[in-house]
C-alpha cells in the first residue's frame, strides 16, 4: 500500500535500509580512494614523491571510506550534508585527541631526523605507543557510540571503523610523543596534519558530490510545513506525515526498533512451543 505522499507505510525506520544504502558503500568506497590520490598529490608536493605506494593507499583509503560510509549509514537516521559533515569532523577531531594523548603518555625516545630516515613505517615506535593506541580505539569508539548511536549493538560496527581508521591513518599519529620535535621540525608536524585534513577534505567533499541527492532527498521530500522526510528512514511516520526535526524521527526509530525486537521475542517463543 502507498499513502498519499508516495511512501511505503510501515516501514522500519530503525534499519532504513532502503536502497541508497549500497550506493553509500560505493560512495565511500570510490570517495576514499579519490582521496588517497590527493593525499598522494599533496605529499608529492610538499614532501616528497610516495607515487609508487599510489596503490596500496588506495586501497587503504576505500576501506576506510567503506567502514565511514557504512556506519553513517547505520548511525543517522536522517541523512544531510551536515550530518556527513559533523560525522567526519568528530573522527577528524579524534586523531587530535590521539596526538595529544601520546604527547603526554610518552617521553621522547627518537628524533625526527631518525624517524625520516626509516624505510617504511616505525614499527618500534608503533609497538611503544600500542597500549595507548589500544585504549584509544577503544575509548573513541565509546564516545562516538554516545554522540550518534542509537542501541548498544552500534557500538561494534563503529568499533571496526575506529580500528580501521587508526590501523591506516592513525599509528604515525600514534607515536607522536615519542618523537623529539625541534623548533626547526615543528612544521613538519603541521605538515602531517595538514595532510590528514587534505584527505578528510577531499573525502568529505567527494562523497557529497557523488551522494547528493540522496542527502538533499530528506530535507525536500517533507510538506511545505518544513518538516523533514519521505519514507521512515528519512523522516516520514505510517501515515505520510513528515516528522519535525531529526531528534523526532530518532525517537521513532528507537520505538520502531524496541517494537521489532518485541515481535522478534513474541515469535520465538511461539516457534518453541
Amino acid at each position: 500500500m502507498i499513502n498519499s505522499r508516495g511512501s511505503k507505510p510501515g516501514i522500519d525506520p530503525a534499519t532504513h535500509n532502503d536502497a541508497s544504502a549500497p550506493v553509500h558503500l560505493r560512495s565511500g568506497l570510490l570517495a576514499g580512494a579519490i582521496a588517497a590520490v590527493a593525499f598522494t598529490a599533496i605529499h608529492h608536493i610538499f614532501i616528497s614523491n610516495i607515487w609508487y605506494a599510489l596503490f596500496p593507499m588506495m586501497v587503504a583509503g576505500a576501506l576506510c571510506g567503506m567502514c565511514i560510509a557504512w556506519t553513517y549509514r547505520l548511525l543517522i537516521v536522517v541523512p544531510s550534508p551536515g550530518s556527513w559533515l559533523r560525522y567526519n569532523l568528530t573522527y577528524l577531531a579524534l586523531f587530535g585527541v590521539l596526538a595529544s594523548a601520546s604527547l603526554i603518555a610518552f617521553e621522547p625516545v627518537s628524533t625526527i631526523q631518525e624517524l625520516m630516515a626509516v624505510r617504511g613505517p616505525p614499527e618500534k615506535l608503533i609497538g611503544q605507543a600500542m597500549p595507548v593506541t589500544v585504549g584509544f580505539v577503544l575509548l573513541a569508539a565509546a564516545l562516538v557510540g554516545l554522540l550518534f548511536g542509537r542501541r548498544w549493538w552500534h557500538f561494534g560496527p563503529i568499533l571496526v571503523t575506529v580500528a580501521v581508521l587508526v590501523l591506516f591513518l592513525g599509528l604515525n599519529v600514534s607515536v607522536t610523543g615519542l618523537v623529539e620535535f625541534g623548533a626547526g621540525d615543528l612544521h613538519l608536524l603541521a605538515e602531517l596534519f595538514g595532510l590528514i585534513l587534505v584527505l578528510n577534505g577531499a573525502f568529505v567533499a567527494t562523497f557529497i558530490a557523488l551522494e547528493w541527492r540522496n542527502l538533499m532527498r530528506p530535507l525536500h521530500a517533507g510538506s511545505g510545513d518544513g518538516r523533514v522526510g519521505r519514507d521512515p528512514s528519512s523522516g516520514t511516520d505510517d501515515q505520510g506525515r513528515g516528522y519535525a526535526s531529526p531528534q523526532e524521527a530518532r525517537g521513532a526509530a528507537r520505538a520502531a526498533d524496541t517494537g521489532r525486537v518485541a515481535e522478534a521475542r513474541k515469535d520465538w517463543r511461539q516457534c518453541g512451543r
